[in-house]
């Protein structure tokens, strides 16, 4: 049984190094870690465009912050103005005016 804790043991020193290295690795590359909590729906586009794209958490969630300053370019809109549009955000109108929910939006 000792043998057996002693195995369990040195294995999980070893995750936590591995761990530990690729996190300063991270680190000397200039990322940083965030965490969020997000709702159901979100959870759910998320997954499906992990699906669709094949991409990490992490290269989704960069790609569409990254994203975000040419969307602002696209409407002419940027740093506090952006606090003046943000009802307008919220609701995305197809070509017949129709509001499209938020969940199928395709930037």
């Amino acid at each position: 049984m000792k043998a057996i804790k002693d195995r369990l043991d040195d294995r999980l020193k070893g995750d936590k190094q591995r761990q530990m290295k690729w996190r300063n690795k991270q680190k000397e590359q200039g990322k940083k870690t965030i965490a969020a909590q997000i709702s159901s729906e979100a959870q759910d586009i998320l997954t499906e465009e992990k699906e669709r794209t094949g991409e990490t958490n992490s290269q989704l969630v960069e790609r569409l912050i990254l994203s975000i300053p040419a969307l602002r370019a696209t409407k002419g809109v940027t740093g506090k103005e952006q606090q003046e549009v943000e009802d307008e955000d919220d609701i995305l109108r197809d070509e017949d005016g129709n509001i499209v929910p938020r969940h199928e939006w395709d930037f």
